[in-house]
């Protein structure tokens, strides 16, 4: 077991053996700022995004050597979340999906498809936009991939009030 984390000073991925030798494992990358990794369901891949073309983009690697290295996205992506055999990721306002499907200790990534932009529903799902970083996480996927969950910023209706000085010289003279 191994706990896979992003190292804040260099801006690398590396993983934590759980066996109590708390030796930090840097993984083989391009000297690149590479960040949020997330494992595939059998544990044996991870995606990340890595800017180190320019911009950011998704990749996959394998764990724990990262010898080999899988585009995932074309044009941009950040924050991965993987699913069964999909990956999803943001491109700009929209949520993409590619297919994965391991060959002979290899694999085949699909070409992204948008299922969905943020512009259609009235929400932003690159936390960049909204707060200048990568801090949280705007979308999630169900584990069936069938569900997403969005955060939507709400502006609450502008309420007005009024205020009335000297008031009381109104009731002045009555009884």
């Amino acid at each position: 077991m191994a706990y896979v984390t992003t190292l804040i000073n260099n801006v690398d991925i590396g993983y934590l053996p759980l066996d109590g030798t708390e030796q930090f494992l840097p993984i083989p990358q391009p000297p690149a700022s590479e960040i949020m990794p997330v494992f595939s369901p059998d544990g044996k891949y991870f995606a990340y995004q890595s800017n180190d073309l320019g911009q950011w983009e998704i990749y996959v690697t394998s764990f724990p050597e990262g010898a080999d290295r899988w585009p995932v996205s074309d044009g941009g992506g950040i924050h991965p979340r993987w699913r069964g055999n999909e990956i999803f990721f943001v491109s700009g306002n929209a949520l993409m999906v590619t297919s994965v499907e391991e060959t002979n200790a290899s694999l085949r990534i699909g070409k992204p498809e948008q299922l969905f932009s943020g512009d259609d529903l009235g929400v932003a799902l690159d936390p960049v936009k909204i707060s200048g970083n990568f801090a949280g996480r705007l979308y999630d996927v169900s584990p069936d991939g069938q569900w997403f969950v969005v955060i939507r910023t709400v502006r609450e209706a502008v309420r007005t009030m009024t205020v009335v000085e000297n008031w009381s010289k109104e009731f002045e003279g009555r009884e």
